[in-house]
């Protein structure tokens, strides 16, 4: 069927039956004379100033043997409770993972260790080997956080009372990165052929034994309630726009559906930085079926709250 075809076929569709021609054939969403379906999104943000700062951090021992190493973790363990009892923390917050073995280094530094090591055993090949070669050291680690209480009611008095305290924390290093950080004769020798720069710079992880700090607030269920009733009632409005725009009343709720979380902030510091892998756990973790829901932030400020509702009603012809 040519244009001129089509375009006379139209004209003669709205003269005959009073209606848009493009209702017609469904271009909108409507058959055969019925009218189709509208939705709308709403979006209500909580805002609240953090309940708690939370830290994350991996406690590293290394020693020339695992049992020695593991020996050293458990010291580590108590000293690192004993710190933080002192600094404020609730004790009832903290929580320890399993123990684990640990290259003490980030990924992209143990994948350049590797490509070195490969190299350096290709150039050494047909070479005498040296007696007695040094072994390598073991590190263990276990990861542990824990929670402040905040009482902050402004952002100013947020930061006056977490900057000097994450300040005490690393300066405390309470993960054992100094120690864990010692070079053996082995390692030194790769840090020679690889650069400070490419083992601890630029790459934008956290090394393993550093703190990672973020803050959180509890979301009731009465605040949530709340934001969902007004976000249906945005949602419904812009539906209620949408409808009278095309020409029709809206109808009846056909379907409803909801979503809500915690905003992202990871791009303040872009991709490859240490926060991003940890602001996305946080946002995939806040509201699981078996947590509390929270507002969630890397950021020492304001936490936010999304709740999101998108509802699809039927349309009606004036």
């Amino acid at each position: 069927m040519n244009s001129m075809m089509i375009r006379t076929l139209l004209v003669v569709l709205l003269c005959t039956t009073g209606k848009p021609a493009f209702s017609q054939f469904g271009g909108s969403g409507i058959l055969e004379g019925e009218a189709g379906t509208v939705s709308g999104n709403g979006t209500v943000v909580i805002k609240k100033t953090p309940a708690v700062m939370r830290m994350q951090i991996d406690l590293l021992s290394k020693a020339s043997s695992l049992k020695e190493a593991l020996a050293g973790l458990k010291e580590r363990i108590e000293a690192t409770r004993a710190q933080l009892a002192a600094f404020g923390a609730d004790k009832a917050s903290i929580k320890l993972g399993e123990p684990k073995l640990s290259a003490g280094k980030s990924d992209r530094q143990q994948q350049m260790e590797a490509l070195l090591l490969e190299r350096m055993k290709s150039l050494n090949r047909g070479k005498t080997q040296k007696k007695n070669a040094p072994t390598s050291p073991v590190t263990v680690s276990v990861q542990l956080s824990v929670e402040w209480k905040l009482k902050a009611k402004t952002v100013e008095e947020l930061l006056l009372t977490t900057h000097p305290l994450q300040k005490k924390i690393k300066d405390a290093d309470l993960g054992g990165l100094k120690a864990a950080s010692k070079l053996s004769p082995e390692e030194q020798e790769i840090m020679e052929e690889m650069g400070e720069r490419a083992m601890y710079g630029g790459d934008g992880e956290a090394k393993p034994g550093e703190p990672v700090f973020s803050f959180a607030s509890p979301i009731s269920q009465e605040e949530e309630d709340k934001a969902l009733a007004e976000a249906f009632q945005k949602a419904r409005s812009q539906a209620s726009r949408l409808s009278k725009a095309a020409g029709y009343e809206l109808g009846k709720l056909n379907s409803i559906s909801s979503d809500a979380g915690s905003s992202g902030e990871e791009n303040e510091y872009g991709y490859r930085s240490a926060y991003y892998s940890v602001a996305r756990s946080l946002y995939s973790a806040e509201n699981s079926e078996d947590s509390q829901a929270e507002a969630v932030s890397v950021l020492p400020k304001q936490v936010k709250y999304h709740v999101t509702v998108t509802a699809g009603f039927e349309l009606k012809e004036k």
